[in-house]
């Protein structure tokens, strides 16, 4: 879709890249302050010509983020939409603690963050409800210029408004006419650079995965209605079972776009993504034997990347043929699995194919089926882990992974997602272990090299999310200690 004919023809060029990189939108309400922010660009950069700006603009990083801050200037607060902080500390927290093991970590995501009001009023909340150091929270922004403002956490009284001076004075010390936010407040937000209008999410390496909360509030205003499908279908991605996604009051309707629970309360509309409580397979026998080994794998440490002592060859379960109920679950008239291709590349190709289109029961009985044909794939092993992740089968999950790095323990990736599930189990140094090793295996690659298995994630972008992960389980380990 192309931005509607703006008051100015030779702007248009630089207004359709814009939104074909960002997927900002500009309707006839916000078209002439948009020009108004071009042209300021322009002179800045003391070009006259659209054609050429264009090409500076696409060359110069610097000079497109200072046009995206100013063309997405947001009015935001601390506690902004009161009503939904509420909402979270009476009914969400309470819930996500409810769900999950006493000892996992919850993950936050502050998804257009701007100058930082919001993730760090997750973080008072958090204080207050005696929950921050289980709850890592990460902020993003598609503006550096913001993201720096709100990684200084320094504000003036108009961030304030509606809130009362004994929040200010809590948690905030006073310098000359600014408010700073404590430090161990401010160290609890983790701010990365991140558009929405990319590909790049879910994923390992901009930890956007597995997240319980999502805040995307007041951002899918600006974006059309493609753009807006898109990115409401990669929210739900992101999210655990069980998680929420709280938009803004003025921001479009997502339920048409992902399934979704749509929750009508008090603070709104909400979006949440729903907790499978039993599974439509039944895996008979493999089940069992699958239970056997997940339960083993969590109670011991995962080998390290050096280790020689692994399971023998003999101990890869044989899995028997498994049965699906019918596509709706209601008949209970069980039918053959689908069959497979015979090579593996097409094995994977139907269980990612099942899984993009949201049939993660079939993908799971497919992938089953495929690594019975093929037992010694570990990447076949590795796509049924990601999918029984989905389906919210931790255990089984682990035991997969752990199947995979026994064939081929330098898969960066797999010792990454394992650390991952244990890490959310509550088995918190046996996920350092595998943190450490993927970080080994990623960090000793050259880091822009692909690696296996991470749908198209560099070494460094993989060591990164690793150093990550590292530093907030030490943070959590020393806050225990």
């Amino acid at each position: 879709m192309k931005p509607e004919a703006t008051c100015d023809p030779t702007l248009l060029v630089v207004m359709e890249f814009i939104q074909a990189r960002t997927g900002l939108l500009f309707p006839p309400s916000r078209r002439k302050d948009a020009e108004a922010c071009v042209r300021q660009a322009m002179k800045a950069a003391k070009i006259d010509e659209s054609q050429r700006f264009l090409r500076r603009l696409d060359a110069d990083e610097n000079l497109f983020d200072g046009l995206i801050t100013s063309l997405t200037v947001s009015e935001t607060y601390f506690f902004r939409e009161p009503r939904q902080f509420e909402f979270i500390r009476r009914h969400i927290l309470p819930e996500l603690q409810r769900a999950c093991l006493p000892s996992a970590g919850l993950r936050f995501w502050s998804a257009g963050c701007a100058s930082g009001e919001e993730p760090y009023s997750l973080a008072i909340l958090l204080e207050q409800e005696q929950l921050a150091q289980r709850v890592s929270i990460l902020a993003t922004d598609i503006s550096e210029a913001v993201l720096t403002k709100a990684r200084n956490a320094s504000y003036n009284a108009w961030s304030f408004r509606g809130n009362s001076t004994e929040m200010m004075a809590r948690y905030f010390s006073r310098r000359d006419d600014r408010l700073v936010l404590q430090e161990r407040l401010r160290q609890r937000v983790a701010f990365r650079s991140l558009n929405l209008a990319d590909e790049i999410y879910p994923s390992l390496a901009t930890g956007t995965l597995d997240i319980n909360l999502i805040l995307c509030r007041n951002v899918l205003i600006y974006f059309d209605q493609n753009m807006v499908a898109r990115v409401a279908q990669r929210l739900f991605a992101a999210l655990a079972e069980g998680g929420w996604l709280i938009t803004g009051p003025s921001d479009p309707p997502l339920w048409d776009h992902a399934p979704f629970e749509t929750k009508v309360t008090e603070a709104g509309v909400l979006y949440r993504r729903s907790r499978r409580v039993v599974s439509r397979l039944h895996f008979d026998e493999l089940a069992g034997t699958v239970d056997r080994i997940s339960q083993a794998a969590l109670n011991d440490e995962p080998p390290a990347i050096n280790d020689t002592a692994a399971e023998p060859a003999q101990m890869v379960p044989q899995l028997h043929p498994v049965q699906t109920l019918s596509p709706d679950g209601l008949d209970g008239e069980p039918r053959p699995s689908p069959a497979l291709p015979d090579d593996v590349a097409s094995s994977i190709s139907s269980i990612r194919l099942l899984a993009d289109t949201g049939d993660l029961d079939r993908a799971a009985t497919t992938a089953a089926v495929a690594v019975q044909a093929h037992p010694l794939a570990a990447e076949l092993h590795y796509v049924r882990a990601l999918v029984l992740a989905g389906l919210g089968q931790g255990d089984e999950a682990a035991a997969s992974l752990r199947r995979v790095i026994y064939l081929d323990p330098s898969l960066a990736v797999a010792h990454f997602t394992l650390g991952s599930i244990l890490w959310r189990s509550g088995a918190v140094v046996a996920a350092r272990r595998c943190y450490r090793n993927a970080l080994a295996l990623s960090a000793g690659r050259p880091p822009q090299e692909l690696l296996p298995l991470s749908e198209d994630e560099s070494a460094g972008r993989m060591a990164e999310a690793a150093r990550n992960q590292l530093a907030s389980i030490d943070g959590d380990l020393e806050a225990m200690s």
